[in-house]
């Protein structure tokens, strides 16, 4: 069972967002134990240099910016962490 953090925030987003302007693919840095947790869930870590990321694609509800492969909304509507 988890027991780390609660996250309540269920509108802006920002923070799934991976923080480029352009409309490639981009990664979201993991701490050691977020990647464990991810792949635990099923998602696809990258390991690069020894450290682990999320794939951040292209989201529609993100203007088509990429966005944490977890998000599932709209930024600035109703959002969430799909996770």
């Amino acid at each position: 069972m988890y027991n780390g953090p609660v996250y309540d925030c269920q509108q802006c987003g920002a923070c799934c967002l991976a923080g480029t302007q352009d409309t490639g693919i981009d990664y979201v840095f993991l701490r050691p134990d977020e990647g464990r947790r991810m792949k635990r869930l099923g998602l696809t870590v990258i390991r690069v240099g020894g450290q682990s990321f999320l794939g951040a694609p292209p989201h529609a509800g993100a203007g088509g910016l990429p966005t944490c492969v977890a998000f599932a909304g709209r930024i600035g509507d109703d959002c969430r962490c799909s996770i």
